[in-house]
C-alpha cells in the first residue's frame, strides 16, 4: 500500500497525462509497482494482465523495459515516443493507436437536454454488439464496466438507443448512436451526463478516439475538450 501512495503521488503532479495510470491503478487489481526516478511502472488486471507507464526520460524507460519479463506482453496508454522503444526487437502481435482528449477543469458544461440513467448488465450486450472494437474486448469486459464504472443511457420505448460508459482506466468511451435516432442531440446528452459524473466523483473527464472517428472527436471539441497526445494499447512478444 506504501509504494501505491508513493507512486500516486508522483503520478498526481501531471494528472493530465497520467490520469490512466491513476485510474487503473484505484479501480483495478494491482500486481506490482515498480518506481524508476520519477517514472512509475505498474502491471495489473482487468480483461488481462496489462503494464501501464508514466515515464518522460528515454533512459529510465531503457530502464523499465529491461525490468520487463515474459508475461508484460500487453501494453495500455503507451505514448507515441514511447512505442519504438518497447516494441525494438519485438513482434508486435496488435497496435490500437488513438488520440486522448481531456476537458480542462474551467470548462463549463450545461446541463444535458434529454434525462439520462445507468444502464444495468442488461444491457452489456447491447453496448457490446455495437462496439467497433470486439476484436480487442469481451462482453465480460464490458459487463465489468458496467458494474465498476459510470454510465449514461437514453431509451425509447424501452429500447436503449444511445449510451456511453467509463472503461477500466475511467476513460469515457463506448459512447454510440443507434442510427435511427442520431441527429437529435443524444450523443451530446449522454456525453454531457458523463462528464457531470465523472467530476461529481472528483474525476478528469477524458476519452480515447481513434483519428477515423471524425463524429465522436467533433463532438468532443464541441464540449471543450483538448487533444492531448497520441496513445497505443499493444500486445508484443
Amino acid at each position: 500500500m506504501d509504494k501505491i501512495n508513493t507512486a500516486l503521488k508522483i503520478l498526481e503532479n501531471d494528472r493530465v497525462n497520467n490520469i490512466c495510470v491513476i485510474n487503473f491503478i484505484k479501480n483495478n487489481r494491482i500486481l506490482s509497482i515498480d518506481i524508476i526516478g520519477n517514472s512509475v511502472l505498474v502491471r495489473g488486471v482487468s480483461d488481462r494482465r496489462w503494464v501501464y507507464l508514466s515515464c518522460k526520460d528515454k533512459e529510465e524507460l531503457i530502464v523499465i523495459k529491461n525490468k520487463l519479463n515474459k508475461e508484460d506482453d500487453n501494453f495500455a496508454t503507451i505514448a507515441d515516443w514511447m512505442f519504438p522503444i518497447l516494441t525494438e526487437g519485438k513482434e508486435i502481435i496488435w497496435d490500437l493507436s488513438m488520440i486522448q482528449f481531456y476537458l480542462p477543469d474551467d470548462v463549463q458544461i450545461t446541463s444535458p437536454k434529454y434525462e439520462t440513467v445507468p444502464l444495468t448488465d442488461k444491457d452489456a450486450q447491447t453496448v457490446y454488439n455495437n462496439s467497433e472494437y470486439k476484436e480487442y474486448i469481451s462482453i465480460e469486459y464490458v459487463t465489468d464496466c458496467l458494474m465498476k464504472g459510470i454510465s449514461a443511457g437514453l431509451y425509447e420505448n424501452g429500447k436503449l438507443v444511445s449510451w456511453a460508459i467509463t472503461q477500466d482506466d475511467g476513460a469515457i468511451g463506448f459512447l454510440h448512436t443507434l442510427d435511427n435516432f442520431r441527429r437529435k442531440g443524444y450523443g451530446y446528452s449522454v456525453t454531457a451526463s458523463m462528464i457531470h459524473e465523472v467530476r461529481n466523483n472528483g474525476g478528469l473527464p477524458f476519452a480515447n478516439v481513434k483519428a477515423s472517428n471524425k463524429r465522436s472527436i467533433n463532438l468532443l471539441l464541441k464540449l471543450g475538450f483538448k487533444e492531448n497526445k497520441i496513445v497505443h494499447w499493444l500486445q508484443i512478444k
